[in-house]
């Protein structure tokens, strides 16, 4: 254990001194300097396990796999998530002037705007969730394709939504990016969410930002059901988790879906 905290030490020391500059871009690169940087300062874990208090898992008490001790995978997914905000946070001023700029012309509103970089702490989370859910999967690759860490909201109104949506995909579009995948959540069957979810990609550094669009009123739905959401995730409790989703669900049920919004980007 004394072992382990004096890694962690050492970790977090090594990591304000990343020489961002040598990391470019490009996925693989930033790929290649998390591994490096686990290899510098961990030594590398095989199958193993600790006494932390957690149900077996690969990496993880009674497990095997990825890294070894629960500690161990936490301190590489810590590194990961760390090289990814930092590479994120590089990319976001220009990002966040040319949404800025798309939203007001087509007329819109940008929601949560201060909250368009996630925390190190939640890319964390999500890193260990998909080590989690996947037996054997690394880190390096959990670590991959994380494309929300930029995100933006923009919120048009219910009589011209549609129309506001095509014209500013048409901006991005002509500025040089490129839909990687949309996701459109409007009349979905499952109530518990309404909006349309679009990853943008610019092709000459491959970075990839998520873009929401909603209406004031699903915006609005979405910011209280998020609070709701989040003690559906942490709870364990099946009857509290079932009145969680319930709870979400019927707060949709004032909503009216702009016209033609179940049609955008589908197909």
């Amino acid at each position: 254990m004394v072992d382990i905290l004096k890694k962690r030490s050492k970790l977090r020391s090594s990591i304000d001194k990343i020489t961002l500059k040598k990391i470019k871009d490009s996925k693989s690169s930033l790929k290649e300097e998390i591994i490096n940087k686990i290899k510098e300062i961990l030594i590398e874990g095989g199958s193993g396990s600790g006494n932390f208090g957690h149900e077996g898992r690969p990496g993880f008490v009674g497990g095997s796999g990825e890294g070894g001790s629960s500690a161990k995978v936490r301190v590489k997914a810590g590194v990961s998530a760390q090289l990814l905000l930092k590479n994120a946070a590089k990319q976001e001023p220009k990002i966040s002037s040319f949404i800025k700029g798309i939203s007001s012309k087509n007329g819109g509103q940008l929601d949560n705007f201060q909250f368009r970089l996630k925390t190190k702490e939640s890319i964390e989370r999500k890193i260990l969730s998909r080590v989690k859910e996947n037996p054997g999967l690394s880190i390096e690759t959990a670590s991959s394709n994380l494309t929300d860490i930029v995100r933006y909201r923009i919120c048009y109104s219910s009589g011209d939504f549609t129309k506001k949506v095509n014209s500013t995909v048409d901006d991005l579009k002509r500025s040089g990016y490129s839909i990687k995948k949309a996701k459109n959540f409007f009349g979905s069957t499952n109530p518990g969410y309404h909006g349309l979810n679009m990853k943008m990609q610019n092709p000459k550094n491959n970075f990839t930002f998520e873009l929401q669009f909603h209406t004031p009123k699903s915006a609005k739905i979405t910011n209280g059901n998020h609070i709701l959401y989040e003690k559906f995730r942490v709870s364990k409790n099946p009857k509290e988790r079932t009145k969680l989703m319930h709870k979400m669900n019927s707060n949709w049920k004032k909503f009216t879906i702009p016209s033609g919004a179940k049609d955008l980007f589908k197909g």
